[in-house]
């Protein structure tokens, strides 16, 4: 068993390889997009940042779909082996009866181990591919965030906002359930509404990943409330008349009290328990004040 395993190891990492050149091969022509982005304007560059985004988060939703698919079997399969290999060494090889259940273990033993050698090293090529897309979204950020610093300055709200918006318009559509975009620059969204958390918690929203400082929109007409925490760390509550928005992770505050949709009322950042990963907004809605919904659909409907 112990020499299957070091094979199964082998070529996992051989399949790795291979796929880092290939997801390498992929993304060179995002990255080399944004290799040019600072010789344009800044409304040409934040389109091309934001289709670059576009790009390789088309990419990250379909080898999330893959992975997830794969990863129920993999880890059932993963702990019945456990299970099995455990019982096996547990049970007396000369006592009456163990015959037949020792066959049995053996049997589930070589199907897990089957299983895992056909399943186990695409999801972990799925695994290192997703990591390459999220580099390519980090190189991808750090560029906005030369924008953001060159047009707001280097801090939030160092400088006027008027010429980023000039550059990023944003239009508010009175008629949808959210009616702006929360972010208003390049971003990348994926649906992980549900994904799990530590503590048998639950991703109550989805996140926008986005550079450190990009204007946060209030998504309806509201009142601004912050709330600070743990968790969401610079974080606020937007309250509107059909629910309520939460928005976490802020690098700063920008104003308070009513505020109409569109207006700018915070920063992207890492705050919180995001410290040390990529600056986003975890953005959650909540009609009518309820519980969370995936606020995806209503996200896309708004957002590049």
């Amino acid at each position: 068993m112990e020499l299957r395993l070091r094979l199964l190891r082998s070529t996992v990492v051989a399949v790795l390889l291979v796929s880092q050149v290939t997801v390498a091969a992929w993304l060179a022509p995002t990255l080399a997009s944004g290799s040019v982005i600072p010789a344009a304007p800044p409304g040409p560059r934040l389109t091309t940042i934001q289709r670059g985004l576009e790009r390789v988060t088309a990419g990250v939703r379909v080898r999330t779909a893959m992975w997830m698919a794969l990863v129920q079997t993999v880890h059932g399969r993963q702990d019945d082996l456990r299970h099995a290999t455990a019982t096996m060494r547990q049970t007396p090889k000369h006592a009456p009866g163990t015959a037949a259940t020792l066959r049995q273990l053996r049997a589930r033993v070589r199907t897990d181990q089957h299983v895992l050698n056909r399943l186990l090293p695409s999801w972990l090529a799925i695994k290192a591919s997703l990591h390459a897309d999220y580099r390519a979204i980090k190189a991808l950020l750090r560029a906005s965030r030369r924008v953001v610093k060159a047009t707001l300055g280097g801090g939030p709200g160092e400088r006027p906002s008027a010429p980023w918006f000039a550059a990023w318009p944003v239009t508010v559509h009175a008629d949808r359930t959210l009616q702006v975009c929360p972010v208003a620059g390049p971003i990348s969204l994926t649906d992980s509404f549900g994904a799990p958390r530590p503590g048998g918690r639950f991703h109550e929203g989805n996140d926008l990943l986005a550079a450190r400082g990009t204007p946060e929109l209030a998504v309806q007409p509201g009142v601004v409330v912050p709330d600070p925490n743990t968790l969401g760390g610079n974080a606020l509550i937007l309250r509107s008349a059909t629910g309520y928005s939460y928005y976490a992770h802020l690098s700063a505050y920008a104003r308070s009290g009513f505020v109409p949709a569109g207006a700018v009322i915070g920063y992207v950042g890492a705050s919180g328990d995001a410290k040390g990963l990529i600056p986003h907004l975890h953005y959650e809605w909540h009609p009518a004040g309820g519980p969370a919904v995936d606020p995806f659909p209503f996200l896309q409907s708004v957002c590049p």
